[in-house]
């Protein structure tokens, strides 16, 4: 039947009093009565074991199965009698008041659960995001060190470069300083020697063209009654005359010159009683006495061929071949200087 909300058949105007009086009369409110005590819910077996054996716990479900294991738990859990609800061949009939009661636990089971999926998921993301931390923050600290290691092993490169390019150039600089040092010396030893002797770079025949060419300068400066110029001369003539007496080419008589000349020094040394002047002459005349091999006469070559030309024959004679061999080269040597004098 149609239940009608007011009298006058206004639109949004419900009366609550007409409606409950209408209810009544109609049985409405008796109809609900009977369906509220008996079983209001029928539902199948197995749509109802789906929806409610969440309610069993692991030890209970493991205890038994099926949809009388289910109720027999529920129904010693909730305190209930069998009044509350009954088993068919082929569906579960149960009260009004009961089917809420378990679909609110149902529900309440399935939050709980929900909360530990969400709670296991939290756990979960934050265990990877406390493991991706760690490895970053792993990552980090051995890029950090791998950083650190190559700044340290580039630091220790150019150190050691460094090291290695200064001792070259601490060597390089020592070279150089040494190279300058015998550059100077040189340039040095060149100037002491031009202020000692201004004419060691000229040979003999240069400085017997300056000694005549000084002295017919002086002869003209005698005859011209310069005499500044001629005493001028005459002190820068004293220093060529001995350049060119050591610069002199040695020969027999120049030789003999000078052996004699160094005997009468000694003689006279000796006759003055002049010991420690005596030493060094005698030195210097062994030294002069040394060179007349060097410096032999042609008479003295001569005797020096026939000497050589008899020992050979000699030699031969005795049949000492070897010695004979010798003695020919000693004798070929003397023709040599024989004929190079």
């Amino acid at each position: 039947r149609c239940i009608k909300p007011n009298t006058t058949k206004s639109p949004n105007s419900f009366d609550s009093g007409e409606v409950l009086r209408q209810l009544r009369y109609a049985g409405m409110m008796e109809t609900i009565r009977i369906r509220r005590e008996g079983y209001a819910l029928r539902e199948e077996h197995e749509s109802f074991y789906r929806r409610f054996h969440l309610l069993l716990s692991s030890t209970e479900a493991n205890q038994g199965e099926g949809i009388t294991h289910l109720v027999k738990v529920l129904s010693q859990r909730l305190q209930l009698t069998h009044a509350e609800w009954q088993i068919g061949h082929s569906k579960i009939f149960l009260k009004r008041d009961l089917a809420t009661k378990l679909e609110l636990l149902a529900h309440l089971r399935v939050r709980a659960a929900g909360r530990i999926v969400v709670d296991f998921g939290r756990k979960v993301a934050r265990t990877r995001a406390s493991n991706l931390l760690t490895a970053w923050g792993k990552l980090q600290v051995n890029l950090i060190r791998k950083r650190r290691q190559i700044i340290a092993s580039n630091k220790i490169s150019a150190t050691y470069r460094m090291c290695l390019v200064r001792r070259v150039y601490k060597t390089t600089l020592v070279s150089v300083i040494r190279i300058q040092c015998l550059g100077r010396r040189i340039v040095a030893c060149e100037k002491v020697r031009r202020v000692r002797d201004p004419y060691w770079d000229k040979s003999f025949h240069d400085l017997d063209l300056l000694h005549s060419e000084m002295v017919s300068q002086m002869d003209d400066a005698v005859n011209a009654k310069d005499f500044k110029t001629a005493a001028d001369l005459e002190k820068k003539l004293a220093p060529l005359k001995e350049a060119l007496e050591s610069k002199r080419p040695l020969t027999r008589s120049v030789l003999e010159s000078r052996i004699a000349e160094v005997q009468t020094q000694l003689d006279d040394a000796v006759a003055r009683k002049a010991f420690q002047e005596c030493a060094p002459l005698q030195e210097k005349l062994e030294d002069l006495v040394k060179k007349r091999e060097d410096l032999p006469t042609l008479d003295e070559l001569k005797d020096a061929v026939h000497q050589a030309e008899k020992n050979v024959s000699d030699a031969a004679a005795r049949r000492d071949f070897a010695a004979a061999a010798s003695l020919q080269a000693a004798l070929d040597n003397a023709k040599q200087r024989l004929e190079d004098a």
